[in-house]
Parts: structure tokens; sequence; C-alpha cells
């Protein structure tokens, strides 16, 4: 990690709410509000934008744990303000506390873990995986 990783830094991500992010499943919207996972999504994308300017050329986040209660609803067309910030580091792990507002309340809290790899091993973990799915798909 470059210098400078302490626990304290902190990162938003700022959205208008759209139809797209509605909560919906198999093309069939269940409310017209913000969906827990576009929430999930914006939360995680906050805790990167922490992470990311951090990382050394050879390093890499990976996603490890996400763990959100969504508190209130929001409409389409409502501004949504996702918050993280840098709780702790423990070893490979980058733990950030994450919360989420409307224009009116919190809508969100809890916590969010990366794991920081070394990208070259990380790319062949990939690699491996993909031939393994194409020769299953190929019936080898």
């Amino acid at each position: 990690m470059k210098p400078g990783f302490v626990p304290g830094l902190r990162a938003e991500v700022e959205v208008v709410v759209d139809e797209s992010m509605q909560a919906s499943f198999a093309g069939r919207v269940i409310h017209p509000l913000y969906s827990t996972w576009s929430l999930v999504h914006h939360i995680e994308y906050a805790a990167r934008r922490v992470l990311e300017p951090y990382l050394e050329p050879h390093e890499e986040g990976v996603g490890y744990a996400v763990e959100v209660r969504h508190l209130a609803p929001t409409p389409v067309g409502a501004r949504v303000r996702a918050v993280a910030v840098l709780e702790a580091i423990e070893g490979n792990r980058v733990i950030c506390r994450v919360e989420a507002f409307n224009d009116r309340e919190k809508i969100a809290e809890g916590k969010q873990i990366q794991v920081i790899v070394e990208k070259s091993a990380f790319r062949r973990r990939i690699e491996e995986l993909q031939q393994r799915l194409a020769s299953a798909a190929s019936g080898e």
C-alpha cells in the first residue's frame, strides 16, 4: 500500500435514482424504489474509491464481504449519497464503515471489506477458472 492509507480516509459516491435502480426481478418492478442491490453497488463503489488511490501497481483489491442494513426507502428521482470511511486494516483486509443518505435521512448503514491481493496471482487464478469453465463447457 502507498503511504497515507490510514483509518479515517473517506470517499463518497452520489447518484440520482433512476428507473434502472428500482427493485425488480425477472424484468418486473417489485417496488418503484431504490433497490437494495443498487444500494450495495454504490456502497461498494464508495469503498473502492477509498482504497484505489493507495494501491501499488502490483496490488489489487477484491470484494470480500458486505453487511448492510437498508433502513429507509428512496423513490426514483431522489439523490443518494453513499459514504465509506476506512475503519481498520487487519492484515490484508480493508474494513470500511459505510452509510447512505437520501435528501431527508440515513437510508443504510453497515460495513464493507476488501482483501488486498497480488495482482499477477489473482490474474492467474482468473485465467485458471476461465480454462476450467471452458473445459467443462466443451465436455472435457
